[in-house]
């Protein structure tokens, strides 16, 4: 079991502490050294004893970290402790189990049993959930993906050195958030829940009732206590690192194009790229809605171009009002040096979401000329608002009886459709 363990120490995984280990070792951490030693003996390298502090230092973070999760899962779920949850499954490479699949699966039912419409929002620590900020005692939230419909949602919470607890909640549920597994990120991704499932790769979401994760052009799906759907990606699209929509309700993710160093350092193209993103000249599909348990995907007229915010370098004020810069710098960012949002970027202009017509999704297109309202199961797409100075941005709100209201805003002014399903009484185009 100490196979994985070992390997990070081996390839200098070790994390540097200037604590020293106190207190005899027992038998378990000898045992872990004598295994470290071979290890360094097989490579031809000397293991000091520095580097054998280290390793065991390290080894008893880790245990701690199993330990820790499994007294959160006992208190919060109600779940009977094993004695020794390291040493639960001796002949495999996970760490034990500290729940059964069954146990898995009645904490996350429990806290389902109560579902209303939500309204998520993100900040940068924590989240609001209709109106309320929800934060976490145990440490600061890094990202979460909730699910409109039903106020599910999951969380990772920063323990520190790339360890993360992940933990799920329903917002309108009496029940405290759970710890459903723990995530730990060195060179991508290794999620494993409460009942010993893992799942690794280069990049992970949180979603209402589940993670997903992207590893080398598959994706894989893990509904707790469900298990996992597993779809090849469309080739040369990666997982986007944030998600404006609900993953859960929808069963929709949004995928990025995986850009090559060549179009991201020629200077020519890129300005060629934004000024026909800008223009509405472009036919750019560098982003699509991909559905986690089908493979449908649906690709979206948006440049990455539109992504990034640009400031000066190395700049000196001429005047009070004027300052010359020596270079320009530009960066994919939600925010705009100012503070404001950046209109442009993926997150603010993919919006999708559960409705009772289907999974649908609202989306700036065509640079920022055209708001469009799609149905994702059959790719029709109607069109809310079109502008061809720019929309600067929208809102999507979820009406009491399952459809969507959009609201664009420009020149000041909020322009309203109340109710998306009269976009789509007119003949529709698909795309």
């Amino acid at each position: 079991m100490w196979g994985w363990r070992l390997g990070l120490c081996v390839c200098g995984f070790l994390v540097a502490l200037s604590a020293h280990a106190d207190g005899p070792r027992n038998a378990k951490e000898l045992a872990f050294l004598a295994q470290v030693q071979k290890g360094y003996a097989d490579h031809n390298v000397t293991l000091t004893p520095a580097l054998e502090e280290q390793a065991l230092q390290s080894f008893r973070k880790a245990e701690g970290t199993a330990i820790q999760i499994q007294a959160m899962a006992a208190v919060e779920g109600r779940v009977a402790p094993v004695e020794n949850p390291a040493a639960a499954n001796d002949d495999s490479d996970r760490p034990g189990a500290v729940a059964s699949r069954a146990d898995l699966t009645r904490m996350v039912r429990d806290r389902e049993s109560t579902m209303v419409a939500t309204t998520f929002e993100r900040r940068q620590d924590g989240f609001v959930a209709d109106g309320h900020l929800v934060v976490d005692a145990t440490g600061r939230i890094s990202t979460f993906g909730g699910d409109a419909a039903t106020g599910d949602v999951t969380y990772f919470v920063d323990q520190g050195q790339g360890h993360y607890l992940v933990r799920f909640a329903n917002i309108h549920s009496g029940l405290s958030p759970v710890t459903i597994g723990y995530l730990v990120a060195n060179d991508g991704y290794r999620f494993t829940s409460i009942d010993g499932e893992q799942i690794a790769g280069e990049q992970i979401i949180p979603a209402g009732n589940g993670v997903v994760v992207a590893r080398q052009g598959t994706l894989f799906s893990d509904t707790f206590g469900k298990g996992i759907d597993t779809q090849s990606l469309p080739a040369g699209y990666l997982l986007a690192p944030l998600q404006h929509g609900d993953v859960a309700g929808t069963g929709y993710v949004l995928l990025r194009r995986a850009i090559t160093e060549s179009e991201r350092t020629d200077a020519i193209q890129g300005l060629s790229q934004l000024f026909k993103s800008v223009t509405g000249h472009s036919d750019d599909k560098d982003y699509a809605l991909f559905n986690v348990h089908t493979g449908n995907t649906v690709y979206l007229n948006r440049s990455e171009s539109t992504d990034r915010v640009g400031q000066g370098s190395d700049c000196h004020a001429k005047n009070r009002l004027v300052s010359i810069c020596r270079g320009w710098e530009s960066y994919d960012a939600l925010f705009e040096p100012s503070g404001l949002i950046n209109p442009g970027h993926y997150y603010w202009g993919v919006q999708w979401l559960a409705t009772a017509q289907g999974p649908t999704a609202v989306v700036v297109e065509n640079g920022a000329r055209e708001v469009n309202v799609i149905r994702l199961d059959t790719g029709t797409r109607v069109n809310a608002f079109k502008r061809a100075l720019g929309i600067t941005s929208f809102t999507v709100q979820p009406t009491s009886d399952g459809s969507l209201s959009v609201t664009g805003n420009w020149m000041f002014r909020a322009h309203v459709v109340s109710d998306v399903r009269t976009l789509f009484k007119v003949p529709p185009t698909s795309g």
